[in-house]
């Protein structure tokens, strides 16, 4: 069996978090500089909507472990509007639609 230590996992986290960020950053790079072409902005636009989703997920999922280990019985609404830079009322239906998707 392969154990993989603690540290490593958040490291793969943080790096793939950090991953995400750049290529989003590449995108809108490439946007304001008009080196894309209408039609692949178009099907950029259709894929980001997924990723977007997934980000979304993400961000209330961990925001609901977090709640929970930390044990502050809101499912994580405060957490993301802490770190996420949301309004409080924008994180807590975040976290209530993620609830419901589960």
């Amino acid at each position: 069996m392969i154990v993989t230590p603690v540290w490593d996992a958040v490291c793969m986290l943080i790096d793939a978090a950090r991953r995400a960020e750049a290529a989003a950053k590449e995108m809108l790079a490439a946007v304001n500089d008009g080196s894309a072409s209408c039609a692949e902005m178009r099907e950029a636009l259709a894929v980001s909507r997924a990723f977007m989703a997934a980000g979304s997920a993400f961000q209330a999922g961990a925001a609901r472990v977090i709640a929970q280990a930390e044990r502050h019985g809101d499912g994580g609404a405060q957490i993301l509007a802490d770190t996420a830079g949301m309004a409080r009322r924008d994180a807590h239906t975040q976290v209530n639609t993620a609830r419901v998707i589960e």
